[in-house]
């Protein structure tokens, strides 16, 4: 199962970890792990071009991606503001796959 735990500071979000493989199907052909990969490398490209200052890591190895703002901007809560939301809709329509959790 994918998880992706989003962080949350004064209710502002500033910060997320996914993690796991969603094992809907086998490596290259998943596309509840395609889409999740999708969205999660959009957010950073997004952030990217708004100039935002974060921390970023990845490790195909696990797989996990975090990302840490620096600062919690406007701007930043839109982009992960629209990451949580598609996350949630991607868990509603694949339960059992993908798992979203806001602290």
């Amino acid at each position: 199962m994918v998880t992706a735990s989003f962080r949350t500071t004064d209710g502002q979000f500033c910060g997320f970890t996914v993690k796991g493989h969603s094992g809907y199907a086998g490596q290259g052909s998943d596309i509840v792990c395609a889409a999740v990969s999708s969205m999660v490398n959009l957010t950073v490209r997004l952030l990217e071009t708004g100039k935002e200052h974060y921390r970023f890591s990845a490790d195909p190895a696990i797989p996990q991606t975090v990302l840490d703002l620096d600062t919690v901007t406007p701007s930043a809560q839109h982009i992960l503001g629209g990451l949580y939301c598609e996350l949630r809709e991607l868990a509603a329509e694949y339960k059992g796959y993908v798992k979203v959790i806001k602290q």
